[in-house]
């Protein structure tokens, strides 16, 4: 058996098994396991932050990459995966204005079909 040590990386190792076999469950679990043994495991708390990421648990998916930056600064996958989360938060919110935008332009064409032209 592993000793203590180890004990966290065997738990990562586990929660990618559960990946690869598509079991999220079971990867977020180990992940999990792996922090409880070694809460300084940075690469597995990018891992759970990614996976409540798919959650649309996005504050304590931020919560786990900044702590998996702050005890992991070596390594680029927290910084990255927190710079795409974020990126993809302003890019679903800019969305959401350029629809409420169209939805209010075509209200105001449709009020007065022969205006062509925006007024200020």
């Amino acid at each position: 058996m592993a000793d203590d040590d180890q004990m966290a990386d065997v738990w990562f190792n586990i929660g990618h098994i559960g990946i690869s076999l598509g079991d999220l469950g079971l990867a977020y679990q180990a992940f999990k396991v792996a922090v409880s043994v070694d809460p300084q495991h940075g690469e597995a708390l990018n891992n759970i932050a990614v996976l409540e990421m798919r959650r649309q648990k996005f504050d304590f998916a931020k919560s786990c990459f900044h702590t998996a930056c702050e005890v992991c600064p070596h390594s680029f996958e927290p910084f990255y995966n927190s710079a795409l989360m974020a990126y993809r938060m302003v890019s679903a919110a800019a969305l959401r204005c350029i629809a409420w935008c169209v939805t209010l332009c075509s209200r105001a064409t449709s009020r007065r079909p022969t205006s062509t032209r925006a007024r200020p």
